[in-house]
């Protein structure tokens, strides 16, 4: 068992309550990781909850598909409690009591100038969870999870190096000898995800596709791929790719989306992560992949609103750090351009720093 791994167990051991964040995303991989390890730690009998307010209701329905037991309906919620604040430079309590009184309860202040109430602060607060799992979140969203999410202790789970399946499938194996029938299914699909992101399979993930081949099943996968990869996402994946084309020069391979190839095939942008993944899944030559697309303008401004994905090479660290961006994933995201030509002159003009 490696290391890492064995402290995890050992800290999971401990605790009660676990919240798993992956923040806002709609990446299929980060998603099914974090559900892996939400049903572990309820089939251990841990308190666990899923930030599923942040998912759409196809991936909502994606994971009810794929999951045998209901995960998502046993969603711990914190408790809130009242906390109250006593400014003791205003309020100097030199004694404090309780009773009931019927069904009040009486909170009793002695000291001198006790009447004035203006250090008096009242405000409700949720109980800190034992261990608060953050994966694979980007920077600044792991600093705004980290303060709204009271914790006692904290584990940051990345992508990097080995990638989620083979990390997630470490920790199942950690507690479980024999990978349990429940996670099979979401594991294979989580290495599915993993795999369309690089131009072969690692031999971990081949090793793991192999222990799992023999009992998954496929028709329960089927399903739920059909649930999330539905014929509005395969309309949306043709129009990318005739409006895709590769720049040799910079090794780059270039998809445009407007916004009327979204709605006219009633696709919503949830999908657009997966459309990407999809197409680096299918081109495997290109070092670089950039997919931008049209959106609603936001404010009261008639301009274009011009987002893109951008992904691959062993340089994209050094490419989003030039955007002033520090990536979770082997992608990230650029927003704010009014025009295709801007987005696309901008993006070219970073990747030739690189060249």
């Amino acid at each position: 068992m490696i290391e890492a791994v064995k402290k995890f167990k050992e800290a999971v051991e401990k605790t009660n309550t676990i919240s798993v964040k992956t923040g806002r995303t709609n990446d299929l991989a980060k998603i099914l990781s974090a559900a892996l390890l939400h049903g572990l730690f309820l089939r251990l009998g841990k308190r666990s909850s899923l930030d599923i307010n942040n998912y759409s209701e196809k991936t909502l329905e994606f994971l009810k598909n794929l999951f045998v037991n209901p995960i998502l309906d046993n969603n711990f919620v914190p408790p809130e409690r009242i906390l109250i604040k006593l400014d003791t430079t205003k309020i100097p309590v030199e004694e404090l009591n309780y009773e009931k009184d019927g069904e009040t309860l009486k909170i009793m202040l002695k000291g001198k100038n006790i009447l004035n109430t203006d250090g008096i602060v009242i405000e409700k607060e949720k109980e800190p969870v034992d261990m608060l799992i953050l994966l694979d979140t980007a920077l600044g969203e792991a600093e705004k999870i980290l303060n709204s999410t009271p914790h006692k202790d904290v584990v940051k789970i990345t992508s990097k190096e080995r990638g989620l399946a083979n990390k997630t499938a470490d920790i199942i194996s950690a507690f479980y000898p024999e990978i349990p029938k429940e996670f099979k299914e979401p594991l294979w699909m989580l290495l599915e995800e993993e795999n369309k992101e690089s131009a072969f399979p690692g031999a971990e993930n081949l090793a793991l596709y192999s222990l799992l081949s023999a009992s998954v099943n496929r028709e329960m996968i089927s399903l739920a791929r059909e649930s999330f990869f539905g014929r509005e996402f395969w309309k949306v994946l043709g129009r990318a790719l005739s409006r895709s084309g590769f720049e040799k020069e910079l090794a780059t391979h270039w998809t445009f989306l407007t916004k009327a190839d979204l709605a006219k095939t009633g696709a919503n942008p949830d999908i657009l992560i997966s459309i990407f993944k999809e197409i680096r899944n299918l081109m495997k030559s290109p070092k670089y992949f950039a997919l931008l697309w049209e959106s609603e303008a936001s404010g009261e401004t008639p301009a274009r609103n011009i987002s893109a994905i951008v992904g691959g090479g062993e340089q994209l660290h050094a490419l989003a750090s030039s955007f002033g961006l520090t990536p979770a994933s082997n992608y990230f995201f650029v927003h704010g351009f009014q025009a295709f030509s801007e987005a696309e002159i901008k993006i070219r003009a970073h990747l030739r720093k690189l060249a």
